[in-house]
Parts: structure tokens; sequence; C-alpha cells
């Protein structure tokens, strides 16, 4: 993924974003479904799990870019923050209701009848965008292949103010601050003295505060540097506040709180992003986002672990509050920036 992210903006920015993200969805349809079968055939062995896992990285990578590309051209930049917003509630539902259909499944089926619903998914997702009507669309205009598309797209974002302040609020956020599947086992079982039930009630509430914050989001306008910095500002107050908690009920409260304002930031950075970016460098843009928040993910989730597992699960939750809060003084210093540089212009 990290690999070939960049290169799926180029994809993005180059094709047809619904030939591209209807192809992405047939490759990984064909890995499910292989993965299905090799297991409901009880033939399944550990190379074969590991040449799945890399063809599933490699579609994942170029999904989210495509994907989100797509978005723009299914709804228009007017309504692209509820488009991001919708796209944020669903994935929260299936975060909630996901792992419940696969433990009822596995439990009462087998696993390889799980792995077979999730090939049949793919069947649904491809037939709905192959009965999409491409007149409807709104498609940005398409680039020409040439060479240096890549190190264009990216000098691109680091030349750009806003895009480099959203990337960095990003990188901070998701190194420090977005480690919670790394941390919260560990504050569940040796803060809590829980067990797996407290681990997954801890796991649903944050996921139905970001379920809660994206229905908001989706009926709210555009970003704003003001409501970006409150988001950030909100998820570092909340994840020091959950810190300090010694009971599964303010714990519950606080992460949904958290769960809330992680959402709140990724939505309104991720619709920024696409917002900001020239129409011919979106996908390039969007692909370097998801590069920087999956990347920022890989690096921060062993100092998480470390710093769980040297300082206790309290320290690693504060210091990615205190990372979070140290990110906003960065964003309010690049908002003051924007004003001060648009006074400027109109008193020139």
């Amino acid at each position: 993924m990290l690999l070939l992210g960049g290169w799926a903006g180029v994809v993005a920015d180059r094709f047809d974003n619904r030939t591209a993200v209807t192809a992405v969805q047939v490759f990984l349809g064909v890995q499910a479904a292989v993965l299905a079968a090799v297991v409901l055939a009880g033939v399944v062995e550990m190379w074969m799990v590991y040449v799945l896992a890399v063809m599933q990285g490699v579609g994942t990578a170029f999904d989210a870019p495509t994907r989100q590309s797509f978005l723009g051209e299914l709804v228009g930049d007017a309504e692209l923050t509820n488009a991001v917003a919708l796209n944020g509630v669903l994935f929260q539902m299936a975060r909630i209701v996901g792992p419940v259909l696969a433990g009822l499944l596995i439990d009462n089926v087998s696993i390889g009848a799980c792995f077979a619903v999730n090939a049949a998914s793919y069947v649904v997702v491809i037939a709905f965008l192959t009965a999409m009507d491409p007149a409807q669309l709104l498609p940005r205009p398409r680039v020409a292949r040439a060479a240096g598309q890549l190190r264009e797209g990216i000098k691109y974002v680091l030349e750009t103010p806003r895009l480099r302040a959203l990337l960095a609020v990003t990188a901070v956020a998701g190194t420090f601050a977005l480690q919670f599947n790394v941390v919260l086992p560990v504050f569940a079982k040796f803060t809590l003295h829980g067990n797996a039930g407290t681990l997954a009630t801890m796991l649903t509430l944050h996921a139905a505060g970001g379920l809660v914050v994206a229905l908001l989001l989706a009926a709210g306008g555009r970003p704003t540097s003001a409501r970006i910095l409150l988001a950030v500002v909100v998820l570092g107050a909340s994840m020091l506040v959950t810190a300090t908690t010694s009971t599964l009920g303010w714990a519950c409260a606080g992460l949904c709180v958290v769960g809330g304002a992680t959402l709140a930031v990724l939505v309104q950075c991720n619709t920024s992003v696409q917002l900001v970016a020239r129409p011919e460098l979106r996908g390039r843009a969007i692909a370097l986002y998801f590069l920087v928040s999956q990347g920022s993910n890989v690096v921060g989730g062993p100092i998480a672990g470390l710093m769980a597992q040297e300082l206790g699960a309290r320290a690693a939750i504060a210091f990615g509050g205190g990372a979070a809060l140290v990110a906003a003084v960065g964003w309010l210093a690049h908002a003051r920036g924007r004003l001060h540089e648009r006074m400027h212009v109109a008193t020139a």
C-alpha cells in the first residue's frame, strides 16, 4: 500500500474514475473469492495467505484514491463534504455491524462462510457501479500520460501551504493520536482490569461517536479552518480526559467523544484536500493524503505499543492527546498566517 499509494493518484487523474474503481473492485473481489475457495476447500496454506495478503494490499492501495476521487464526480464539489461524511457514516456502521455479523457466521457456520459472504459483497458493489449512467456523472478533466506525474503531484502538494498544513495535521494525528487499536487492548486489560467484552464495548462506543459526528457533518457545510481547529482541539482534550478515567463508564464516555473528534478531523481534512487541490491534480493530492494517513499509522503503531508497554496505556493515550494539541497549535499558526495574507491583499 505504501509503495503503490502515490501511483494510485496518477491512475485517478489519468483514467476514468468509474472504470478505475470498478477494476479495483473486480480485483479485490477475485482476491476475496480465491481466499474463500481455498478456506472452504480446506487446502489453504501459509504461502497462499501471504500471496493473497499482498494482492489485498495492492488493491487497497488503488482503492481509496480512486474511490475518493470518484465521489467528486458523483456529487460535485458543492456536495462533496456531505458525500465524504456519508461515506464516513457507512464506514462507522460497518465497524459496528461487521464484526457482529462475522462473529455470528464464524460461530454458527464457519470461517469459510464468512470469507464467502465477503466475496459475494463485491458482486453487489460491481453491479451498482456498472449500472450507473455515465451521462449523470461530473467528470474532471483527464491528464495525458507524461513523465514525472507523480513527482509533479508531490511538488504541488509540498508547495501549496494549505495542503502542506492538512497533511502535517494528518501525519501528527495518525502517528501519535489515532493508535487506539494498539493502546485500547492494553487499557482495557491492565488499566480497567477488563476482558474481551470490555474491549468490544469500548471499541463500539468509539465507533458510535464517529457515527454521530459523521451524520452531523453530512448535514453541515464545507470545512473551515475554525472547524478543523475545533475538531483537533476536542480530539486532544478528550484523549487527555480519557487517559485519567478509571471506570468503564467514564472511559466509554470519553472514547465516544474521541471517536467523534477523530471522524471530524479525518473527514474535514479529506474533504479539504479534495477541494483545495486543482482538478487535474486532485487524484494525486488525495493519494498523498491517504499515503500520509496510512503511513503515519504504520510508523506510530510501534511507538504507541512501546509506550503502553513501558509507561502504561494511560501515558500512551495522554501523549497522543498532547500531540493532537500540538498539531492544533500548528494549524492555528497556519490559519492566522492565511488571515494575515488575506488582510494584506485586501489593503494593498
